[in-house]
């Protein structure tokens, strides 16, 4: 389905407006992590435990012999310590990492715009 189906032409050009709004957003923001290796090993530090999993299996890098586990009370926290990676690894991880985070903001983006389409369609019967 077009998303801009059953909207007005104003409907269409605020989300048209918005969309690329985001757009320019979304691209600063890969810009940022792609511009350094350290923003984007930053960002891997950031990501959760799946996450992390995620990244070195896109990167081809085994997670195991990387991994940390931190006893905090009666839970049990897993991270991927990147610092003790090669400097290679490194690069694979920081790549990969900003491969993700492109994944995930675009299908955010497209998740957002289909959700403000939705939502001016209703208001378009409710009226």
């Amino acid at each position: 389905m077009n998303i801009y189906q059953g909207l007005t032409a104003n409907q269409i050009e605020i989300i048209k407006a918005q969309k690329e709004r985001c757009m320019n957003e979304l691209a600063e923001e890969i810009r940022y992590l792609s511009s350094d290796i350290s923003n984007a090993l930053g960002q891997f530090s950031d990501f959760s435990f799946s996450q992390q999993r995620i990244v070195c299996f896109k990167a081809g890098i085994a997670s195991e012999a990387y991994t940390e586990a931190s006893f905090d009370g009666d839970s049990v926290t897993h991270l991927i310590d990147a610092d003790a990676m090669t400097p290679e690894e490194k690069e694979l991880i920081a790549t990969a990492t900003v491969e993700l985070e492109l994944v995930s903001l675009s299908a955010q983006l497209t998740h957002y715009i289909e959700s403000m389409a939705a939502r001016m369609r209703l208001e378009f019967v409710a009226a």
